[in-house]
């Protein structure tokens, strides 16, 4: 009876794996440190998708990993979501905004970004056409 229970615990435990997981992270892009929130699905493995979701002025990536709520969808198909934080809330977009008036190089950011993701957690790359 004690090694039927023992089997059982064991096929409980594989059968759950890793619980899912929401990560605060940072990059450092030109001498900055950006910021960044990771939601790992449970179950995901190599070349997952990713979802890249950036808040609107004055957002921030908390609010917008809950705003936009990818999360269901993540679950259901195991694709990783990354919510970036803006400078000062913002995204040099060409507008007036404090990331572009500091000259702030999101492009960049997101590039990184999207390699950190792949190198990380063994996404799936980007393809161009």
């Amino acid at each position: 009876m004690k090694t039927l229970t023992f089997l059982s615990l064991i096929v409980l435990f594989i059968s759950t794996g890793v619980s899912a997981q929401q990560k605060n992270e940072s990059l450092i892009v030109d001498r900055m440190r950006r910021e960044f929130i990771t939601y790992l699905p449970n179950g995901v493995g190599n070349k997952a998708p990713v979802i890249i979701s950036l808040h609107g002025r004055l957002g921030t990536a908390a609010r917008q990993m809950t705003f936009a709520d990818f999360k269901p969808i993540a679950d259901r198909d195991k694709v990783i979501i990354v919510c970036p934080q803006g400078v000062e809330r913002s995204w040099n977009d060409g507008r007036g905004t404090p990331a572009n008036s500091r000259g702030v190089d999101d492009v960049k950011f997101i590039d990184e970004l999207i390699t950190y993701i792949i190198d990380t957690y063994h996404a799936d790359s980007p393809k161009f056409m």
